[in-house]
């Protein structure tokens, strides 16, 4: 069921806490993730130049998003309407809490529709995680001679996620350096709290309970701000997820590539939403 333009994708990027990226000057990168969600296996491609970061869609159809991290916008462009919308995170949670019952309608009814798994069934943990983050002290060199460091992420004394980052310079470099990282991750820390606040147990169900939980956890943000997550292996309520950077290359940015294509029209945030009529 489609609910206006946004056809579930930019709530769905409330709930789920996605990690995005940015960049800057002429030269930037492009990264393709392969991951396997419990047997299930996907793509995930993003390009990241001139203090921005463009995700892009497993689908044609479907919505992308535009990080801008020196502007701290984010950009929604939805391809079948042809229409964009650009927006902080606060403006975006702003326009959300105005018309709360009927984004809840439009969650709900993404869940309704959405196979169950075993986060179908995961409630909010009842009581606060003791997450704590271990250095590995392990090091290897994989792509484009990018070293990575290991870090082990564990959930009341359990494992819960181990995750490879990466500091070098060229990629931080594109990425605004640390300190564009780190706003990234506020950027996502900020979406993330505003979904849980709105939409509650449904929030839930779409992003799995405790991942939801864990990765909005303090420790947990501290270390995303310590470099670029290149792999990652993790339980996610029940299910085992991987995810690893299996191409990363240097790419001749044009302007037009981190931005929606000529001729999309800009729209307000709650038509966009599908809260209003065009």
């Amino acid at each position: 069921m489609r609910s206006g333009p946004l056809h579930g994708a930019l709530i769905l990027s409330l709930v789920i806490f996605l990690l995005p990226e940015t960049a800057s000057g002429e030269t930037g990168w492009y990264l393709m993730t392969d991951g396997e969600d419990s047997g299930l296996r996907y793509v995930r491609e993003t390009l990241i130049a001139n203090g921005k970061i463009k995700q892009l869609p497993r689908h044609a159809e479907d919505t992308w998003i535009v990080h801008d991290v020196d502007r701290g916008e984010i950009t929604f462009v939805d391809p079948l309407s042809e229409v964009y919308v650009r927006a902080t995170p606060a403006a975006l949670c702003s326009a959300l809490a105005e018309k709360t019952d009927e984004a809840r309608d439009i969650v709900r009814q993404w869940v309704s529709d959405r196979p169950l798994s075993a986060a179908a069934g995961e409630q909010a943990p009842s009581e606060p995680l003791s997450v704590t983050v271990r250095d590995r002290r392990r090091s290897k060199t994989r792509l484009q001679d990018f070293v990575e460091a290991l870090y082990e992420v564990r959930v009341d004394n359990r494992r819960y996620q181990t995750i490879s980052l990466t500091t070098d310079e060229r990629l931080l470099g594109a990425l605004g350096g640390l300190e564009g990282l780190a706003t990234y991750v506020d950027m996502g820390r900020e979406l993330a709290g505003c979904a849980r606040e709105l939409f509650g147990s449904a929030g839930s169900v779409i992003g799995g309970a405790r991942g939801v939980y864990v990765e909005s956890a303090p420790e947990y943000l501290e270390l995303m701000r310590k470099g670029w997550p290149l792999a990652k292996v993790w339980s996610l309520d029940g299910r085992e997820v991987t995810e690893t950077v299996t191409i990363a290359s240097e790419w001749s940015v044009r302007p037009s590539d981190l931005e929606p294509p000529a001729g999309y029209r800009r729209v307000s945030l709650a038509e966009f939403l599908g809260l209003e009529a065009p």
